[in-house]
């Protein structure tokens, strides 16, 4: 019995594409995330928040952060781990590669639409200045947060989704 690949398989998991597959009517999805401070943590504390799948394109305006508690003068950055992408070549880290250094210390505030709204709607302040981040990537891509400056509170929580689409 012989073994047949379509060309899209042949393309996705074989060939590790060398041409690009096009996106045709893959949806978005949602990758939810939880993060609550158990124990007094430390400036430059890292937490994964979610595995973007391969071949995945991240949309940030459409992604949405809550977050609440955090001690004065705390910045949030997030950005993804090293992964290697569609041509085989492996890609470092960015820990500020979809936005740097969000004040999050005032209170209760959301990011979204790739702005930063505290207190009130017209409270807002960009953040977010690319529309996608198109990974093309292999293998997972892990999507993490660094809390900056100072150690993020015991109780503080971020909340939210990541709204990503891929071909897969």
């Amino acid at each position: 019995m012989a073994t047949t690949y379509s060309t899209e398989y042949q393309n996705l998991y074989i060939t590790k594409p060398a041409v690009k597959t096009p996106r045709q009517n893959v949806g978005m999805r949602y990758l939810p995330f939880t993060y609550t401070q158990v124990l007094a943590g430390t400036a430059a504390d890292i937490v994964y928040l979610q595995q973007l799948p391969p071949f995945s394109q991240l949309l940030m305006p459409s992604s949405t952060f809550y977050f609440a508690g955090f001690t004065s003068g705390m910045t949030l950055s997030v950005g993804w781990g090293a992964y290697t992408d569609s041509s085989g070549v492996l890609q470092a880290a960015s820990a500020t590669g979809l936005f740097n250094a969000a004040a999050v210390s005032a209170g209760t505030g959301m990011l979204h639409g790739g702005m930063m709204t505290i207190a009130t709607p017209d409270d807002v302040n960009e953040v977010v200045t690319s529309i996608m981040k198109d990974f093309a990537n292999q293998t997972p891509v892990d999507i993490f947060a660094t809390f900056n400056a100072q150690a993020p509170g015991v109780g503080a929580v971020l909340v939210g989704y990541l709204v990503f689409g891929n071909i897969g």
